[in-house]
């Protein structure tokens, strides 16, 4: 950010060697993680729950 628009430089880029695929793991320890949310999961067992008066909508 800031005036000038310049190219950018080898310390800005992420480093990626040719052919290297992206991992899925997470840098958290296995033993913090509970789940994945699936917001459809979540959507479907919320289905039919009537919000309490208050809560934004």
């Amino acid at each position: 950010p800031g005036s000038k628009n310049i190219k950018p430089d080898a310390l800005s880029r992420l480093f990626a060697s040719p052919g290297s695929e992206a991992s899925p793991d997470t840098i958290l320890p296995r033993g913090v993680v509970v789940a994945a949310v699936s917001w459809g999961r979540v959507r479907e067992a919320l289905r039919g729950v009537k919000v309490p008066r208050g809560c934004p909508t």
